[in-house]
């Protein structure tokens, strides 16, 4: 019994560690859409902010500074930020080994002052970037690369000086492993195009830019728009449904665990239960007690799986979320946590009720012969 206790303690942690996983990373990536103080994102018709399915991306706005200079002059907008991702080469001072591989750093080209929007903005240290020559790291790429403000990197032929760590809410699940760098220098340099993957909108008048943004081709969607529109993706619901299958599966193979245990239990007490029986003792009573055994064993295995959950859930919060950039990847979902306990103790009624039948029906008269 102690080592089915074990077995499904683990199994039970490891369902609750991926619900609390997959819930928080969801979470994680849409709700910096719905934190910023943007409430509208432009971007290419058919284009994915929040790119699920294979194939899929945000799109490429051409005319970048054309589409820019008409959202931000619509009435009621009160700023409008444009959104490139890229990356730049790493360059080393001095001679560089001739066989040593090319570095490249994953960067955010930012059009606009992200400070006119509310919340956008969240600065570790320093200020926000202010000229061409600057540039602004997440915490994540400032730990790994040992990189603090005041020090300078060289990208594509330019140095830029680090002002400031922290990252732009709303941009993407790019997590803090990039680095922030003004668009209109890439542009006037000559490394990128006329281009951006996204505008960020922050407006009183939203119809008025969805106007816009259609006669442009464009779309306009809200953080509300974009959640249901990720959520109801196929990317989203194969990954939910893969998750779950996973979380049945192990649920149901920790129902059989018990239902087994509790059979075996039967026929090894069946000289206790045929005496319950010869002294009058109701079927009834026989069967809520041997129920209310399994429940018994998986409610221990439910509360020692979660306490589990939160350890392997900061294992993978700290060998895991960090690395990428993220605050956190796993988190306590309370409905996900509800729903498991839920079904593990509707298992746990099926698991135990055959057994129980088993030993309401041993017959009294064959126990005696048998002793």
């Amino acid at each position: 019994m102690l080592g089915m206790l074990v077995g499904i303690s683990v199994a039970l942690g490891l369902v609750l560690t991926l619900v609390g996983t997959i819930g928080t990373a969801m979470g994680t990536v849409m709700g910096d859409f719905q934190q910023s103080g943007a409430n509208l994102y432009v971007a290419v018709a058919g284009g994915e902010l929040i790119p699920l399915d294979r194939g899929a991306s945000p799109g490429t706005i051409d005319q970048a500074a054309t589409v820019l200079s008409k959202l931000r002059s619509i009435p009621g907008v009160k700023s409008a930020v444009g959104e490139l991702t890229w990356s730049l080469k790493q360059e080393q001072e001095g001679r560089q080994a001739r066989n040593q591989a090319a570095q490249f750093l994953q960067t955010i080209a930012v059009d606009g002052d992200p400070n006119d929007i509310s919340s956008f903005v969240v600065m570790s240290e320093g200020r926000w970037l202010r000229r061409g020559n600057e540039l602004v790291i997440g915490r994540t790429l400032s730990r790994t690369k040992s990189l603090g403000v005041g020090e300078s990197l060289k990208l594509s032929g330019q140095d830029y000086e680090i002002v400031g760590i922290g990252k732009l809410r709303g941009f993407g699940s790019v997590g803090d492993g990039v680095a922030y760098v003004d668009a209109r220098n890439l542009r006037q340099r000559g490394i990128t195009g006329d281009v951006m993957n996204y505008v960020a909108v922050e407006t009183t008048a939203p119809q008025s830019v969805r106007d816009v943004a259609s006669d442009l081709s464009l779309r306009a969607v809200s953080p509300a728009e974009l959640t249901r529109r990720t959520e109801s993706s196929q990317g989203y619901k194969s990954g939910m449904a893969f998750y779950w299958v996973i979380d049945l599966f192990i649920l149901f193979v920790s129902g059989m665990f018990v239902s087994n245990m509790l059979a075996r239990s039967v026929a090894e007490r069946r000289i206790e239960f045929g005496t319950l029986r010869a002294i009058g003792l109701p079927s009834r009573t026989i069967l809520i007690s041997m129920t209310a055994e399994g429940l018994s064993i998986l409610l221990a295995s439910y509360i020692i799986g979660f306490c589990l959950s939160l350890l392997l859930g900061a294992v993978v919060n700290y060998g895991v979320a960090r690395p990428y950039g993220y605050d956190r990847l796993f988190g306590v979902d309370p409905t996900g946590y509800v729903v498991i306990f839920l079904l593990t103790m509707g298992f746990g009624v099926l698991a135990a009720y055959f057994p129980a039948r088993a030993a309401t029906r041993v017959d009294p008269l064959d126990v005696l012969r048998e002793a």
